[in-house]
């Protein structure tokens, strides 16, 4: 399952960096334009106070090309990068770089812009990372020559490389920072959410002591708080409902008694009944073990649901006890046409009180042959799995649906579609129980088909 908080800190840490990844690459771009207009417009100021100079000192383009090279080599001296002097044509009269003078022919658009006269610069294009300029160079009002000066942008390419550097560092700190803040926030959210979701799981159980602890005045406290009537009024009705069944299972013990007395005295062959007449009668009797049995669930449930059921646990040798049950009930199966398949599993141990259990086995094992075709077999058996010993009981019958599954232990509830055996008690008896004596019961529908029913019980005695 995927927690709010680490889907919110995740979100906030991806925002944060795409936001960082597109302020660095706005940065870049304006610092990039910036560095390079700069060093553009700097080199034309080199290159205007280079051809200051000829203009001041020289008289004709033939003087230019005596002093070309010399001058160029101590413009580049003077930090200028690469100085050349370019005379009219596009003849490179003087490179501080040391390239051959005199036949060379430099005819790029910014050369030809300065020797029209206009000052130019420009970025040299297809990634060569310089920046060209060039000032034409005046004598008497007319253009006798251009200075043209490159330079590198590797200085510039640097700074932005650690820029970015720095960039992608703070935006991992960024990152992280603003998770770690999102991811406390969200626990302010998620902490009381959580409490919300275990109370309302205890709830879901019939725990109805469960309480949502009220830490904030929010819509989240307010959840909380609702949630905790919601709960006071499920145990007031609870109890509520105890009292009536119970009460109402004490009131029906008596008449069912006297019921079950007039029946069997009538049923007496000596009473001299017609057998129409007895055969009524019967039914009665019958009725009235259902009925008396039904009671006595109520009262079973009622008294483990309040915490006074009488529970003596004691060491039990699960196997034993089911190969017991076992041969109990297998005049019920052979009535039923049903086979109980041989117990498998070895001897296990398990702390639990023996007839508790062997009433809920008894429950079990009959449920298994009520829902069994003719023909079918019943399954029994006892395993272990990390330190807790089940008693499973499996039947092949038509098994119990996606929607019953989860309530098949709920009070009176007996399933949707067909009718089915019994009043819904049976189950919830001795899930509460198992719950009693430390364990539980779990309900399964494999998907072969049938209903699987798992008595679970711990392996060692809990501690005195």
């Amino acid at each position: 399952m995927r927690r709010i908080g680490t889907r919110l800190g995740a979100t906030y840490a991806v925002v944060m960096l795409v936001f960082m990844g597109v302020l660095g690459l706005f940065l870049t771009h304006w610092l990039s334009g910036y560095y390079e207009s700069s060093i553009e417009s700097l080199l034309l100021q080199h290159g205007r106070l280079a051809a200051g100079f000829f203009e001041r000192y020289l008289g004709s383009d033939q003087e230019l090309g005596s002093v070309a090279q010399a001058l160029a080599v101590q413009l580049a001296d003077e930090g200028n990068g690469r100085v050349q002097v370019i005379g009219q044509g596009g003849v490179v009269l003087g490179d501080s770089a040391g390239a051959p003078v005199g036949r060379p022919r430099l005819v790029t658009p910014t050369v030809l812009a300065a020797l029209r006269g206009r000052p130019h610069a420009v970025i040299l294009p297809g990634g060569k990372g310089l920046v060209e300029a060039a000032v034409p160079i005046r004598v008497g009002g007319s253009v006798i020559g251009a200075v043209r000066l490159t330079s590198s942008l590797s200085a510039v390419d640097q700074t932005l490389a650690e820029i970015w550097q720095l960039m992608g560092i703070g935006a991992l700190v960024a990152a992280a920072v603003t998770s770690l803040v999102a991811l406390g926030l969200a626990r302010t959210v998620t902490g009381p959410l959580g409490a919300i979701a275990r109370a309302a799981r205890e709830l879901g159980r019939g725990r109805w002591e469960a309480r949502v602890p009220v830490t904030t005045r929010d819509e989240v406290g307010e959840v909380a708080d609702t949630i905790n009537r919601m709960a006071t009024e499920l145990m007031r009705l609870e109890r509520a409902r105890a009292e009536f069944l119970g009460g109402i299972s004490h009131e029906l013990r008596t008449p069912l008694t006297a019921i079950k007395g007039y029946a069997v005295t009538l049923l007496d062959p000596q009473g001299g009944l017609p057998a129409t007449e007895r055969g009524y009668i019967g039914i009665i009797d019958r009725e009235a073990d259902r009925l008396g049995r039904l009671v006595d669930d109520l009262l079973e449930l009622g008294r483990a649901q309040a915490g006074r059921l009488s529970i003596r646990p004691g060491w039990v040798d699960a196997r034993a006890l089911l190969e017991e049950v076992h041969h109990a009930m297998e005049p019920r199966a052979e009535q039923a046409s049903v086979v109980l398949a041989p117990v498998e599993g070895a001897a296990r141990r398990v702390w639990a009180d023996e007839d508790r259990l062997r009433q809920v086995l008894l429950n079990l094992v009959d449920n298994a042959v009520k829902w069994s075709p003719a023909g079918g077999s019943v399954e029994m058996g006892v395993a272990e799995d990390a330190g807790r010993i089940g008693i499973f009981v499996r039947d092949h019958g038509p098994g119990i649906s996606a929607d019953d599954l989860p309530w098949v232990f709920e009070r009176f509830y007996r399933g949707q579609g067909a009718a089915r055996p019994g009043e819904g008690l049976g189950l919830a008896v001795s899930r509460e129980i198992m719950r009693a004596q430390g364990g539980d019961l779990l309900a399964d529908s494999p998907e072969d088909g049938g209903a699987l029913m798992t008595a679970v019980l711990p392996d060692t005695a809990p501690p005195s």
